[in-house]
C-alpha cells in the first residue's frame, strides 16, 4: 500500500442565529416621579370626590419583539485527503545459481624418469670405469579435464 494525496470537495453546513423580530407599539402607564398621594377624608362616603383616585395616564411606546431563527448555509471547500492504494512493483532479487561447465585445463606434472648412462671410452681413460644409475626429474605437460567446482 502506498500513500496518495487527493483533493476532494467537502460540503458542510454553517449555522447562524438571526433575529427576525419587529417593532410594536404598546401602551405603557406613565407614573409621575414625584407624585403626592391624596389622603382620603375620614368620611366613608363613596360620593366624596376627595377619596377617588385619578385615572392613570398612558403613553405609546415602541418595543422590539424578538424572533430568533437559525439559518443554515451550505459551505463547500476543498480538502486534501490521504488515501492508501495498492501498488505493484518490480523488485530485483539476487539468488545463487550453480551449474557445471567442462573446459580444458593445462596441468604441469613432475614424473620421475630413470635413465641408464654408460660412460664413453674417452671418459673411461681418465676415470675408473663403473656403471651408475641416476634419477632425473623431468616436467611433462599434459591435458586434464576438471570441473569448475574444483577450480573454485
Amino acid at each position: 500500500m502506498e500513500k496518495h494525496w487527493v483533493c476532494k470537495q467537502v460540503t458542510t453546513c454553517t449555522r447562524k442565529c438571526v433575529d427576525k423580530g419587529h417593532w410594536e407599539c404598546r401602551e405603557v402607564e406613565v407614573k409621575p416621579l414625584f407624585a403626592k398621594k391624596k389622603k382620603c377624608c375620614n368620611s366613608c362616603d363613596p360620593c366624596n370626590t376627595c377619596c377617588k383616585e385619578e385615572c392613570p395616564k398612558y403613553k405609546t411606546k415602541k418595543c422590539w419583539v424578538a424572533n430568533k431563527c437559525w439559518i443554515e448555509t451550505p459551505c463547500t471547500k476543498t480538502v486534501k485527503v490521504c488515501e492508501y492504494r495498492p501498488v505493484t512493483k518490480t523488485v530485483n532479487t539476487c539468488e545463487k545459481q550453480s551449474r557445471c561447465e567442462t573446459y580444458k585445463v593445462t596441468v604441469c606434472k613432475c614424473v620421475p624418469h630413470q635413465k641408464t648412462e654408460r660412460p664413453t671410452p674417452a671418459a673411461s681413460r681418465r676415470r675408473p670405469t663403473f656403471e651408475a644409475t641416476r634419477c632425473v626429474v623431468k616436467c611433462v605437460h599434459g591435458l586434464r579435464s576438471r570441473s569448475p567446482a574444483a577450480a573454485w
